[in-house]
């Protein structure tokens, strides 16, 4: 019987008649199976890559990371959680001297040029720690009043006044867990540190910039000045202590 249906079929295809035959489902049993693995270790990057961004535009348009190198470049401290570069601030007025005045003054930070465009002053920090954000807080302090050998500029101070948050982290990190910035003018404390950008546990996970397009420095009339240049020591801290 099964041969008399193998040939009839065959003979309706030698034939080419248009008639079409039902297709035979084969089950086919699995004859090997086996399983590997695929995996990918990470490690904090304790050396630090200290790759400083523009801070007009950190983030080119096709989402690469725009790096500058400044002239005042310094190195970086830290690690994994780290200050990647702090502007020097220059009262100056463009590398040109001040006249000695007995009237309360204020002296605006000259703004440095990167790539051709004229740019704020600038701290950036990078949190690049393991696992979820931890928090951390930047905060600046002048050690010291402004020096010229004997003379002291006494009662100078420093004031930051529109300090900005701006993101140096690539497309895909959350906007909601940027860390917080003062929009209030900020003076720079000679005996604590200042706090300038915070983040609290969950925020500040890759790296930010704090800008600062305004930095004055006051200076009371009644202050002695002598001819010369004045400097003082910026200290800024980047702590690991999550804020409440």
């Amino acid at each position: 019987m099964i041969n008399k249906k193998i040939l009839g079929l065959a003979g309706l295809a030698s034939l080419g008649l248009a008639t079409t035959a039902p297709l035979a489902v084969v089950h086919a049993d699995t004859a090997s199976e086996i399983k590997s693995k695929a995996t990918i270790t990470f490690k904090e990057n304790t050396e630090g890559e200290n790759s400083v961004l523009n801070p007009n535009n950190p983030i080119n348009e096709d989402g690469s990371k725009n790096i500058i190198t400044p002239d005042d470049s310094t190195e970086a401290t830290g690690t994994t959680l780290r200050i990647d570069y702090a502007s020097s601030f220059n009262f100056d007025n463009g590398n040109k001297s001040n006249k000695i005045s007995t009237s309360t003054q204020k002296y605006k930070a000259t703004l440095p040029t990167y790539s051709g465009q004229e740019s704020p002053n600038f701290v950036q920090v990078t949190d690049a720690r393991s696992g979820d954000a931890k928090g951390w807080k930047l905060s600046v302090q002048q050690m010291g009043q402004f020096k010229n050998g004997d003379s002291e500029l006494k009662g100078a101070t420093i004031i930051i006044n529109d300090g900005t948050y701006a993101s140096g982290n690539e497309s895909g990190f959350d906007n909601s867990t940027n860390p917080e910035t003062s929009t209030h003018p900020v003076t720079i404390s000679l005996h604590e540190g200042t706090p300038l950008m915070t983040a609290k546990a969950g925020q500040g996970r890759g790296t930010s910039l704090y800008t600062m397009k305004n930095v004055e420095l006051s200076v009371p009339g009644s202050t002695v000045k002598e001819e010369g240049t004045y400097t003082t020591t910026l200290k800024w801290t980047l702590s690991d202590t999550a804020v409440e």
